[in-house]
């Protein structure tokens, strides 16, 4: 029995779609694993510690944010794919409200006034810090090259996600993945 060009290419695209599924699941079970407490079968480097300013002068180190999901964002005002996503990446906090998720924007700008033309006070709640890392070195320290970049981090400030350039962050994947890490976290806290 011979095999058409059409039926093998079924067939190889059904392989790779079950190899991608197949690696998506051993990877979504190693991080609940990890949030649970049990060995992390998925390597998960620490994340870069910082300390940088608000507005105001009060400094902000990494850990002020453990037991938390963080939401760490990389932008600047001179970025175009920026300036389209900051709004959309704000609103995944109203979204979360009242969860443990802690969202830190990292403006990239040379001033504070290029960085609130964006980013205004307004959009700020005690649910997202507006952070200025003018010389760009909390950025390379991460390894951030092309913004926006946004990393979401354990309650134990652990990588476990990066995305490179602009994202959906009303979409269903970001925010299902989302939700699920703040349940796991949730009920590690015993909420």
């Amino acid at each position: 029995m011979s095999i058409s060009g059409a039926s093998k290419n079924r067939v190889l695209t059904g392989v790779l779609v079950l190899g991608v599924g197949l690696a998506a699941i051993s990877y979504y079970l190693g991080y609940w694993d990890y949030l649970k407490g049990r060995k992390n079968p998925v390597a998960l480097r620490d994340a870069p510690a910082f300390q940088l300013s608000d507005r105001a002068g009060r400094t902000y180190q990494l850990t002020d944010f453990a037991g938390n999901l963080v939401l760490l964002h990389f932008w600047a005002a001179w970025c175009a794919p920026c300036l389209e996503e900051i709004p959309k990446w704000v609103a995944v906090g109203s979204k979360f409200k009242g969860r443990p998720l802690q969202m830190v924007g990292v403006s990239l700008d040379e001033s504070w006034d290029k960085a609130e033309a964006v980013l205004t006070p307004s959009m700020q709640t005690s649910q997202l810090v507006s952070l200025l890392d003018a010389d760009g070195k909390v950025a390379d320290r991460y390894g951030s090259y092309q913004y926006p970049e946004t990393y979401l981090l354990t309650p134990k400030g652990k990588i476990l996600v990066k995305w490179v350039g602009g994202q959906n962050w009303q979409g269903p994947t970001i925010m299902d993945m989302i939700d699920k890490a703040l349940t796991a976290v949730e009920t590690v806290k015993g909420r």
